[in-house]
């Protein structure tokens, strides 16, 4: 689980799930925010949000593939990033000057 807070101050919860699935839930209300984030083909393993303030979530796969996601739209950013022979256990992300 990784946490954001949106621009309207609202804090977010993004899961991870063995359905493939990641969704994202308001702390304050405990609702579900948007549809579920889907597009991973196996079990959705690691979950972080970036540390610069952006509403992203990014998610590593059984599948092998790491997918970023815009909470506000819902959407898949880009395409996703391949290249790994098995499942991607990990993700980190990093701000550069």
């Amino acid at each position: 689980m990784a946490t954001v807070v949106t621009p309207g101050e609202r804090t977010l919860a993004v899961t991870r799930s063995s359905d493939s699935m990641v969704q994202a839930w308001d702390l304050n209300t405990g609702e579900q925010v948007g549809q579920p984030l889907t597009g991973h083909e196996h079990r959705v393993v690691t979950v972080v949000v970036p540390p610069d303030g952006r509403t992203l979530a990014v998610t590593g796969s059984d599948d092998g593939t790491v997918r970023v996601w815009d909470l506000n739209s819902g959407e898949q950013v880009g395409q996703p990033l391949t290249g790994h022979e098995d499942r991607v256990i990990a993700v980190t992300t990093v701000v550069t000057p």
